[in-house]
């Protein structure tokens, strides 16, 4: 008989089957305000682009699109139809999407997109509100 522990790894490590990507409002009008938004831009587009190529769901929103302009084209071409949002947080319109991930044991919620300091931040605060663990990257992010 062995004496060895056994071999555990974290669970705060993000896990393809149980991840979800979610990018945050990375429209056209807004971009331009955003420091290094090309960088931005490119560091999304490789998160989406590995999402789809590990089989992670992808999730995005649009804030108030009339006024601040649809989602880059760079990024559009990576994701399907967006719900338009009039509050800060995503987790209002993606409520029963994001529901359902979790329900079907996704809950762990991947952040990128912008604004960080209001609609990334409050999103965050909601999906662990929800019981979802939240990773921002930090990289992805402005």
């Amino acid at each position: 008989m062995s004496d060895q522990i056994p071999y555990q790894r974290s669970s705060q490590l993000l896990d393809r089957e149980t991840s979800v990507l979610l990018v945050v409002d990375m429209q056209e009008k807004l971009l331009p305000f955003i420091r290094e938004s090309e960088v931005l831009v490119r560091r999304c587009r490789k998160l989406m682009t590995a999402a789809k190529l590990f089989s992670v769901p992808i999730c995005s929103t649009e804030q108030y699109p009339r006024g601040l302009g649809h989602t880059t084209p760079e990024l559009q071409t990576l994701l399907g139809p967006l719900p338009e949002k009039q509050r800060f947080s995503c987790s209002e319109v993606l409520h029963d999407q994001i529901r359902g991930y979790l329900d079907s044991g996704r809950d762990q919620v991947v952040l990128c997109g912008i604004e960080s300091h209001v609609c990334v931040l409050q999103t965050a605060f909601d999906l662990m509100a929800l019981g979802f663990r939240v990773f921002i990257v930090a990289d992805a992010v402005g």
